[in-house]
């Protein structure tokens, strides 16, 4: 009887669901479900926690050729981490390439030599081509998801070091085994070319402008910088984005987020009783509002780092609060009813600045 069958068998014998004996391991119902089918079996630093948890030995768990082979497997990591410590990359290549000649039916160093083949590859292309025949290997005979994703990996990468040119067969390798394991599209630079490529640049070009704007909302919120700090620093933003959109022709995101940095500069101010400033940021918040609700639906952009890209106003998937106020202006009117405005609310300016943002509010409908 395999290692799979009995953990299956004393789980039962104990009324324990796959979630019950996962708990009490501190694995996930996945990694039960693939020992009980024979698929992998567990680190062998868990055996003990097995075993006893069944109250057996770990020699009644396991049979000795996986005991065999576990020890095999710990031997091999420890002596290529060796190798990779004083950087011989051909030499730690020979002697996984004997281990795995040795042992051809252990996965996991399949894994392995895919591995040291990519390393070795620096010194001899045939090394290279090597670890491709044996990913290949190891995607088509495994039934371990896990195990067929990290061998597609590492085949992306070896066709990568192998012709990086060669965009096709990535494409081909991406589509087949990595695509539909991704949330993000991590290849992307390694598979696209010309136009597309670029596009895809301008895309994480732009998602970095959202990175900094979310750090900035947090600092906001924490305290960690004084206000006249906060200030300077929320100026900054305005300064990289005008430098960014060379031509200002931003996107809905980015026009929303220098509404919000311009409100909060704004608030700093009032508290600071500096209302003259207050009333300006106030003033370059409220255009930017009006400039949201009012733009094109469809915009190409023009500016150099974003000219492959457009922007939709039916493709918004960001989140501001369309949904709770309709429209920026109306989301703007809401927010300049909190108590840190209190200070200029009787302010003529404020109340001038109310009024040219009502004309263009509107509740969501």
């Amino acid at each position: 009887m395999d290692l799979g069958n009995k953990i299956r068998e004393l789980r039962l014998k104990k009324n324990y669901t796959q979630e019950d004996l996962a708990n009490l391991l501190g694995t996930s119902i996945q990694s039960i479900s693939r020992w009980e089918n024979g698929t992998t079996y567990p680190d062998i630093s868990l055996l003990p926690l097995i075993a006893s948890t069944f109250h057996v030995t770990v020699d009644y768990l396991l049979g000795a050729d996986i005991i065999h082979n576990a020890k095999i497997l710990e031997e091999i990591k420890q002596k290529v981490k060796e190798y990779r410590k004083i950087g011989n990359n051909v030499k730690c290549y020979e002697y996984v390439k004997e281990m795995y000649e040795k042992y051809p039916s252990i996965e996991e160093l399949q894994l392995i030599f895919a591995e040291v083949c990519f390393e070795a590859g620096n010194f001899n292309k045939s090394y290279t081509e090597e670890g491709i025949v044996v990913a290949k290997k190891v995607i088509e005979t495994t039934l371990d998801e896990d195990i067929r994703f990290k061998a597609a990996d590492d085949l992306f990468y070896l066709y990568l070091k192998n012709d990086r040119k060669d965009k096709k067969r990535l494409k081909e390798v991406y589509d087949k085994y990595l695509k539909k394991y991704l949330k993000k599209d991590y290849y992307k630079d390694d598979i696209l070319v010309g136009d597309e490529l670029l596009k895809y640049y301008q895309k994480e070009s732009l998602s970095l402008l959202s990175s900094f704007w979310n750090i900035l909302m947090g600092l906001y919120n924490d305290n960690l910088y004084c206000k006249e700090e906060l200030i300077d620093i929320y100026k900054k933003f305005n300064i990289i984005t005008k430098t960014l959109f060379d031509n200002e022709d931003y996107d809905l995101e980015t026009i929303w987020f220098l509404q919000t940095i311009n409100d909060r500069i704004a608030r700093l101010y009032v508290k600071l009783n500096d209302f003259d400033n207050a009333y300006i940021y106030l003033s370059i918040a409220a255009d930017y509002a009006i400039l949201h609700d009012t733009r094109e639906d469809n915009i190409k952009h023009t500016s150099l780092l974003f000219n492959k890209l457009e922007d939709k106003r039916d493709d918004i998937s960001w989140s501001g609060n369309l949904d709770e106020f309709g429209n920026q202006c109306f989301e703007m009117l809401y927010n300049l009813k909190r108590p840190v405005f209190d200070p200029i609310r009787e302010d003529s300016r404020f109340k001038d600045l109310i009024d040219k943002i009502t004309k263009y509010s509107k509740q969501y409908n």
